[in-house]
């Protein structure tokens, strides 16, 4: 199944939300570990980061207007209004801090010397639209970083509800996040343990 339904995600929706997640992790962890490396090995790692961040913009402008198309499936049965509107808020801050991360990182490359030139996908180039003084570099690098650690803390706490929602609740929902259904709508099996 392509699009959503009232009970479950369809696959492009799973596969992004993976696939963002994992580059997410990625890339944060890459900005963590690029300290530890010597300063002579730094402007690669550098452009493999802003890539892997150029990357993360592209997809997240897909999933947005796939999410805009696709109306995401009802809360479970019996879910409280006020965990609703949370789960709401916290989705919403997710994409908020996610574009606002990258759009940072976008603006921090361009500001590097010389200037680093991402490539979404390891192919395509997105040359920075901007252009900004090197007087502001500071500020961009602080700005970056604090969205950065805001997204990681919303999306422990994303994966915190996930799990009580499964371990506590055993409501469904992390499970609709978690099996990839095919185009008639039957779960795409993975062995015994998917029934």
């Amino acid at each position: 199944m392509i699009r959503n339904t009232s009970d479950s995600w369809g696959w492009p929706a799973v596969v992004m939300h993976w696939v963002v997640a994992v580059l997410i992790l990625g890339t944060f962890g890459l900005g963590l570990a690029m300290d530890e490396v010597p300063r002579a090995e730094q402007p690669f790692y550098i452009t493999v980061h802003a890539s892997l961040g150029a990357t993360l913009l592209f997809l997240l402008v897909v999933r947005i207007a796939w999410a805009l198309a696709n109306p995401a499936p009802a809360a479970p049965a019996g879910t409280p209004p006020l965990q609703q509107k949370a789960a709401r808020f916290t989705h919403l801050a997710l994409y908020i801090l996610t574009l606002t991360t990258v759009l940072f990182g976008w603006l921090l490359a361009s500001l590097q010397d010389p200037p680093v030139v991402p490539l979404a996908f390891g192919i395509v180039p997105l040359p920075s639209p901007w252009t900004l003084s090197r007087a502001s570099e500071d500020f961009v690098e602080e700005a970056h970083e604090i969205a950065a650690y805001l997204l990681i803390a919303v999306a422990c706490l994303h994966v915190a509800a996930a799990l009580w929602h499964h371990f506590v609740l055993k409501d469904g929902t992390l499970r609709r996040m978690s099996r990839l259904r095919s185009l008639n709508g039957q779960p795409v099996s993975s062995g015994p343990s998917a029934r």
